[in-house]
């Protein structure tokens, strides 16, 4: 009896031994937070957050920031009768997010409307892509020989190719700042206009209603949207160059 008590206690010890070096470690990418990583391993940021946080709390930076270089050690999968049973979240990520499906977006243009799911790492995930300024307000403005440049006309194009491939990696996309005419376009210089409205509502002047009236769509989606997606986040666009820098780029903002 007792022979086969320390067996028991041999195999189990294996066994426990056997999980520990199973565990799934990676390094985060730059920009990465707790969330973005956990996507990124396939683990619902709302189910693994504080596991992983317990796991790894000798290794986060000040308010549980990611260090670039650093190795994290990545929360097993829970396994339950529960999870066996397909979700509506899941059910709505999965119809989303499956691989070889055509979607239909017009605000694309003609030629790039249907955009085609080659992936589905952004699966579970959904996202309010928000271009700056727009309608009434041009942004910044630039001027190059006789062709005067607006910050919306470009942040707007650069939103809608975010929202495309975003798209084909899987991830449910909101575009809140649309022009029905423009699509994305591949001009040296982008003509201007006012077309652009909030999702259909015209973009306001005034700097505080204009931000606000944005707040209010995005919120109002994401009531609905966090009953179904594990991950929702605004990204916000803008495409400015200091004055009296010497440096050019966009600006992503993303709002958690």
């Amino acid at each position: 009896m007792k022979k086969r008590f320390y067996i028991l206690l041999l195999i189990s010890f294996l066994l426990s031994l056997a999980d520990v070096q199973a565990q799934q470690k990676a390094t985060p990418k730059a920009g990465e937070g707790i969330s973005t990583f956990l996507l990124r391993h396939n683990r619902a940021p709302k189910k693994y957050y504080d596991d992983f946080v317990e796991l790894n709390k000798a290794k986060l930076g000040k308010g549980n920031v990611l260090k670039l270089g650093v190795t994290y050690t990545i929360p097993p999968v829970k396994r339950s009768a529960a999870a066996d049973k397909e979700t509506p979240a899941r059910k709505q990520s999965s119809k989303a997010s499956k691989i070889g499906t055509t979607l239909h977006e017009p605000l694309f243009g003609k030629q790039l409307a249907n955009v085609k799911v080659t992936s589905n790492r952004l699966a579970g995930a959904c996202f309010y892509v928000v271009s700056g300024h727009g309608g009434p307000d041009p942004g910044a403005i630039g001027r190059v020989g006789k062709h005067e440049l607006h910050e919306d006309e470009y942040a707007y194009d650069i939103a809608l190719r975010l929202a495309r491939n975003l798209m084909q990696e899987g991830a449910e996309v909101h575009i809140i700042i649309q022009d029905a005419k423009d699509g994305i376009r591949n001009d040296a210089y982008l003509s201007n206009s006012k077309r652009e409205t909030c999702m259909g509502d015209p973009i306001p002047l005034n700097q505080v209603q204009r931000l606000q009236q944005r707040c209010n769509k995005i919120n109002a989606l994401y009531r609905k949207d966090r009953q179904n997606y594990t991950y929702c986040r605004a990204i916000f666009i803008h495409v400015d160059r200091p004055q009296q820098k010497k440096a050019d780029g966009c600006l992503f903002l993303s709002f958690q």
